[in-house]
């Protein structure tokens, strides 16, 4: 429990650090921990960046986006209130989010959310060629 303290508070500043650096398909060996990280190749990235980001997500999430300090898990309900898809947002900025959602599904999300944008100041795009979702075995 105590190392997966120690991998929680550290991931988020590897993610701000490496935002552009780790390509996918990479294993990065960490020595603060002893840990071995490795990228996990089904798993894609979304990144939602503008002023209404954490507003954007919120009213289409069942998780309350806007006590996001470092990441939360979320899900994305149909009118019926069935799952549609699940999702791990990461806060990297104040305008600034990322989706950690399944790679087979980066396509239907982002159409998913498009649908929704209408007037909300924030962009979206596919981030998973950038940034990798790394794990430690």
């Amino acid at each position: 429990l105590a190392q997966w303290a120690s991998i929680r508070s550290f991931l988020p500043s590897l993610i701000r650090r490496n935002m552009t650096t780790i390509p996918p398909s990479t294993s990065v060996s960490c020595r603060a921990t002893k840990n071995f990280w490795t990228t996990l190749e089904s798993r894609g990235t979304i990144r939602l960046q503008g002023p209404d980001s954490a507003s954007f997500l919120q009213g289409l999430t069942t998780n309350d986006v806007s006590k996001i300090d470092q990441a939360l898990a979320t899900s994305f309900l149909n009118a019926q209130g069935r799952v549609l898809f699940e999702a791990i947002v990461f806060s990297l900025s104040k305008d600034s989010l990322l989706l950690d959602v399944p790679r087979i599904q980066v396509v239907e999300i982002l159409r998913l959310l498009g649908r929704f944008k209408l007037r909300a100041k924030v962009e979206l795009s596919d981030a998973s060629d950038h940034v990798a979702v790394l794990a430690a075995a």
